[in-house]
């Protein structure tokens, strides 16, 4: 039996690992650097048809209607008058079996950890170094060691093992922009909305049939590297607030009902 080790427990290396439950020649262990994977956060995610046809494969056209949404469109406005600028249909994308989805991106990892033994996914492990011969050595910050015949590096655009594979220095370059998530319950619209402003623009969908609204704007912000190291920032009230503001300032959306806000830069 051939054994693959997936580097991270993300949507990509929980997908990956749905794929190999189907294939009895392989096993698999997931490795994880966290503690454990947030399951309650209401944060949205958008899936392309080509996303649901890939998890399709595994059984997500199952889950219950009352968990995902089929916005019809993506509109365009005018952050500060709501004057609509134009629309992209998405049915055209659409078949009878896929059809472009909005979903919460915990109800998402839910549905993937469900055909997951527990004792697949290791939780506070991180990948130190490989040896690679006939077969890969890897060890990790436990003082592990897994002799493994392929490696999946799925940790993300920050992670610190692809340069193990490439050798390259891969660091991902801030983009001069930050983030600014959060959850909306009173917003009345089933499809898309796109509110363009002058170096900004948010982003509201719904994630349920449940009037729960997903929330992001990126905002132009200059920040310095002793800035983008610093997650203290990122959580302060003041900086979340600063961001808010121009939102306000230029907007006409009344964001009193946003929630769980956090902010993120972007790279």
């Amino acid at each position: 039996m051939k054994k693959i080790g997936i580097i991270g427990g993300g949507i990509s290396g929980l997908y990956l690992a749905n794929i190999i439950n189907n294939y009895p020649d392989f096993d698999y262990e997931i490795y994880e650097k966290r503690e454990d994977l947030n399951l309650s956060e209401g944060y949205g995610i958008q899936l392309s048809v080509n996303s649901i046809k890939l998890l399709n494969k595994i059984g997500f056209k199952n889950l219950p209607t009352s968990d995902v949404c089929f916005p019809s469109k993506v509109n365009f406005f005018q952050s500060n008058s709501s004057m609509k600028i134009c629309d992209i249909d998405l049915t055209q994308f659409n078949d009878d079996q896929n059809r472009y989805t909005t979903i919460k991106r915990s109800a998402l990892l839910k549905f993937l950890l469900k055909n997951i033994p527990q004792n697949k996914i290791k939780f506070n492990t991180t990948l130190t170094h490989l040896d690679i011969g006939n077969d890969i050595k890897a060890h990790f910050s436990d003082n592990s060691k897994d002799n493994l015949d392929f490696l999946i590096i799925a940790d993300g655009v920050f992670s610190q093992f692809k340069s193990l594979i490439s050798k390259e220095s891969l660091e991902p370059k801030y983009n001069n922009s930050v983030a600014l998530r959060g959850t909306l319950n009173k917003y009345d619209d089933k499809n898309i909305s796109i509110f363009m402003g002058s170096n900004f623009h948010y982003v509201i969908y719904p994630v349920s049939q449940n009037n729960e609204y997903n929330f992001v704007a990126i905002l132009k912000k200059k920040l310095n590297k002793t800035d983008l190291s610093n997650q203290k920032i990122f959580q302060s009230k003041d900086f979340l607030n600063s961001l808010k503001e121009i939102l306000i300032k230029n907007s006409v959306i009344n964001f009193e009902n946003l929630t769980e806000i956090k902010a993120f830069p972007v790279f």
